[in-house]
């Protein structure tokens, strides 16, 4: 058998053979000779350097400068995602076993496990891990106190300059993770739960470092996204509460972030996560907003979102499901001048709520998606109400619903739409709303014989 010259091999055939290979073996590739880096140069960049994940770690946010101040790589980054991993306070630490005892795990570890990730460093009881834990949380102190987290990542999204996305995520583990884990005896946490006080507070601290890079940067980011926590059983998403800023830092994002036109949250809607533990609030400077009275989930999610003034295109997601909470209030008070493009998840609402939120934003709305969209009191009508009111009242030119049912008035499911319906222009909500006709049709046509 003749042998093969990879060198010989077009270059699209490299890049498909360098994707289906481990990090190890694409370094090894591209160690083999001076060609053989420069064919896969793109590939590499697109794979390992298109999206940067790191933490608020010193190690992990200093290897972003370096990228960023290379002139091939710091190009290549189009988007950071700032992990929430971190290190949870010595006196709250509790072990995997511990927290899943109390309901806390991590539900995407099943598919870590089998892509052969680990999901643990070794013996994470605190009698086996302490003295290196200790230590690390210590030079963590020191970190934060010297505002490095913010300083440092300032620098480097300065230096990405084709980056335009950016966000808060749980579902990588971050460069830099692995290597703390083994000094502190333990991979950082992801969990973000009032039974782990300054995890709390290292999501909003996530959240303002980010927020402050960015302004600090001038970068025109044009996606952001906020989305730990929905995967982690036992442990809370976004709360309004986080999203609250220093005055400076909200003047700031209000008067220069200007760019910012995608926005997707995951909240948690439950009243009783809206805040923080009282002790965990009291560490904190007394000029803080979170300390301050709350004004309400609405009117703090409000505030932040007031924060975007190009903002066009808005998904929020409600982890865990919205059953009444927020909201019929939410939908009285929303209102975003240039909404182009509306997306709600996992909520529970009447067809008149629905409709009166996108009747707000007729002049610009022209893309709405419904994920999991709960309609009480009304079957299969309320539905063709909405679709209806979307062609012939609003500018809608295309509509997605996944998984969309209905109640009646005692929570017995009357009406589940099919998993996946969508329409691109007008005319094919037309017929969406007369294929719906159509299995109402069917339904009636069922009970009657049934009868």
């Amino acid at each position: 058998m003749a042998q093969v010259n990879l060198l010989a091999l077009p270059t699209e055939v490299v890049h498909e053979v360098s994707s289906i290979l481990g990090p190890d073996d694409v370094l090894a590739l591209r160690l083999s000779c001076r060609q053989m880096a420069e064919k896969t140069s793109l590939c590499f960049q697109a794979r390992f350097f298109r999206t940067r994940h790191v933490m608020l770690e010193k190690e992990s946010l200093e290897n972003l400068v370096a990228i960023s101040h290379d002139a091939v790589l710091g190009r290549a980054v189009q988007g950071v995602e700032l992990c929430i991993d971190h290190l949870i306070q010595p006196e709250h630490y509790m072990s995997r076993e511990e927290l899943f005892d109390l309901g806390i795990n991590d539900e995407y570890d099943i598919v870590r496990r089998l892509d052969d990730e680990p999901v643990l460093e070794g013996d994470d009881r605190w009698e086996s891990i302490c003295r290196g834990y200790g230590d690390e949380w210590n030079k963590q102190g020191k970190f934060f106190s010297q505002k490095l987290h913010m300083s440092l990542l300032a620098e480097a999204l300065s230096g990405l300059e084709n980056c335009t996305r950016v966000g808060i995520d749980d579902t990588t583990r971050p460069w830099g993770a692995f290597r703390l884990g083994r000094r502190a005896g333990t991979l950082p946490s992801r969990f973000v739960s009032d039974l782990l006080p300054n995890s709390m507070i290292h999501a909003a601290v996530s959240i303002r470092t980010l927020l402050y890079a960015v302004v600090q940067s001038r970068l025109p980011i044009e996606q952001m996204f906020i989305e730990f926590g929905d995967m982690m059983a036992g442990c809370t998403c976004v709360t309004p509460t986080m999203l609250l800023l220093p005055s400076p830092l909200e003047m700031a994002v209000k008067s220069r972030l200007e760019t910012v036109s995608n926005l997707r949250l995951i909240v948690n809607p439950t009243p009783s996560h809206a805040g923080f533990d009282p002790e965990t609030i009291n560490s904190l400077p007394a000029t803080d907003p979170i300390r301050g009275e709350s004004s309400g989930w609405v009117a703090n999610l409000l505030r932040f979102l007031g924060l975007f003034k190009a903002l066009s295109d808005l998904s929020l997601c409600f982890m865990t499901r919205d059953e009444r909470h927020q909201f019929p209030e939410l939908s009285q008070l929303l209102f975003i001048p240039g909404l182009q493009a509306l997306r709600l998840e996992y909520l529970d609402c009447t067809a008149g709520e629905l409709t009166g939120l996108l009747k707000k934003h007729q002049e610009t709305l022209r893309v709405v998606g419904l994920e999991s969209v709960n309609l009480i009191g009304g079957g299969l009508d309320s539905w063709l109400c909405v679709l209806r009111s979307l062609r012939h009242e609003l500018s809608v030119e295309a509509v997605y619903l996944g998984s969309c049912f209905g109640e009646d008035g005692e929570g017995q499911v009357t009406i589940k739409l099919p998993s996946q319906l969508r329409a691109d222009n007008g005319q094919e909500i037309d017929q969406l709303a007369i294929d719906l006709s159509t299995l109402q049709q069917d339904n009636e046509k069922e009970k009657s014989e049934d009868l």
